[in-house]
């Protein structure tokens, strides 16, 4: 009987498999954790990948997907603001990090405040602007103040 082959090498990482390189790429894994588990470099995965026939309409494919399903957990993370959640709540409810639920606050943060100062250069009280946005007329009006002594 041969030699068993090893799977793993000198550092622990498995042995380069251009096959299983397709294999988990294709099913969504990230090139970065497949270099990682390697030991190379996301450019030497690359080059594998590159030799397939359909390379360029799958790694469409999959940012699309990828994509897509980043759209959903932003959707799910505005719903959970708007239903008063907290960040912590939202990071151990969907599992995102704490950075993406900040940039989601963020963005809704700036698309409030677009609203305010779209209302206010109508000439809409700050009183009014507050009972629509449901907020208090003091955020209202510092909100303003703070836009206009940029």
């Amino acid at each position: 009987m041969g030699k068993k082959r090893k799977t793993v090498n000198r550092k622990g990482q498995r042995k380069y498999n251009r096959a299983d390189v397709i294999k988990r790429y294709e099913s969504g894994e990230p090139v970065i954790s497949i270099a990682k588990d390697y030991g190379v470099s996301r450019e030497g995965i690359y080059l594998s990948l590159r030799k397939l026939p359909d390379f360029k309409g799958l790694s469409d494919k999959l940012h699309h997907d990828r994509m897509s399903d980043s759209r959903k957990k932003n959707s799910l993370i505005r719903t959970l603001i708007e239903k008063g959640y907290s960040n912590d709540e939202m990071i151990e409810a969907i599992g995102v990090s704490k950075l993406r639920v900040s940039k989601v606050r963020s963005s809704l943060r700036k698309e409030r405040n677009a609203e305010i100062f779209r209302l206010h250069s109508e000439g809409v009280r700050n009183v009014e602007i507050a009972k629509r946005l449901g907020m208090t007329q003091n955020n209202v009006s510092n909100t303003v103040c703070r836009h206009y002594k940029k």
